[in-house]
């Protein structure tokens, strides 16, 4: 299984860091900038009937989930 994460590099593409770990089957996609360019919202896809809404805080990688629920 391939799973989706998101990173944060360079300008140049070099030195990518992860946001975040998430244990199991989570695809993290859809990744938005705030406006001031501190935090990253985010889709995290679990199965095929669970999301979540998560933002993360880059001054301090610390992780919030906003909305936790099923899909359909």
């Amino acid at each position: 299984i391939k799973l989706q994460r998101i990173f944060t590099a360079n300008a140049d593409g070099s030195n990518p860091v992860q946001l975040a770990t998430v244990s199991g089957n989570w695809n993290d996609e859809q990744p938005a900038w705030s406006p001031d360019g501190t935090r990253i919202a985010f889709r995290r896809l679990g199965s095929s009937t669970s999301q979540r809404l998560i933002v993360f805080t880059l001054s301090t990688n610390v992780e919030s989930t906003l909305v936790d629920a099923g899909i359909g």
